[in-house]
């Protein structure tokens, strides 16, 4: 009767692997200040000797595939998320841990959460549509918070870099905690390796980018004109599936 149980729990949520579909857009930068987040890596994680970290943003559409998830309206969910994520290391594996994640979709936020056990927390993200571009446009995208953070970027004057491309997957870490309300040294505490299938991209733009950065765990503001930026991309029209994990 167990499995039974678990079955029946498991469609609580999407049905694995999740499919997800839209665009994203994303600045890699480098900065001396990025050491300070070392700190705020769990353990097993090793930060970049880089000094880099990734600012993204996704616009994407989730969809779902089990009874418990159809409402009224439709059977999937559309959401944006504004991420900092940090290259960092666990042996020999290689990944980004999202240590600042927001979303403006409730469903998604809980089933991050509680399915992978990233710390998504609720944000509001304002970007320019990023589907049906055009060489030379200037796209925006800004994350608005409660929680001490936030950030904007800006890509100008972008050009076609390729089309129809297959990404290699995507290695994304994660810390699973479970607090005891008996004993605060009796809690779970895991590192979760996991990530994404092949990421299938109808096309991918760069550009010039510039941005600014507000986290209160840093010791002042960073931004484009004090930054080194390493890689700026918009991929328009992606597809990809999400729902391997090994701890």
């Amino acid at each position: 009767m167990i499995p039974k149980a678990t079955d029946s729990l498991l469609k609580a949520f999407p049905n694995l692997p999740i499919t997800m579909s839209g665009s994203a857009m994303s600045i890699w930068i480098s900065h001396k200040q990025v050491k300070n987040y070392s700190a705020y890596l769990p353990k097993g994680l090793v930060i970049n000797s880089n000094d880099e970290i990734r600012l993204r943003v996704w616009d994407l559409k989730m969809d779902f595939a089990t009874e418990l998830n159809h409402n009224k309206y439709s059977n999937y969910s559309n959401f944006k998320e504004g991420v900092l994520a940090i290259p960092s290391t666990n042996g020999k594996t290689e990944g980004e841990f999202p240590l600042h994640m927001f979303s403006d979709s409730f469903v998604y936020t809980s089933m991050a959460r509680e399915v992978i056990g990233w710390n998504v927390r609720d944000g509001k993200i304002h970007n320019d549509k990023l589907m049906n571009l055009k060489a030379g446009q200037n796209l925006k995208s800004k994350l608005i918070t409660n929680w001490n953070f936030a950030f904007d970027m800006e890509i100008r004057n972008i050009t076609l870099s390729n089309e129809k491309i297959e990404l290699p997957n995507a290695t994304w870490f994660a810390n699973k905690v479970v607090p005891s309300p008996f004993d605060s040294s009796n809690y779970s505490d895991e590192l979760i390796i996991g990530g994404s299938s092949n990421i299938y991209v109808n096309k991918i733009w760069k550009g010039e980018g510039g941005f600014t950065l507000n986290d209160k765990i840093l010791d002042t503001e960073i931004n484009s004109e004090t930054s080194i930026i390493k890689k700026v991309e918009i991929w328009e029209d992606l597809s990809m599936s999400v729902g391997y994990a090994k701890i």
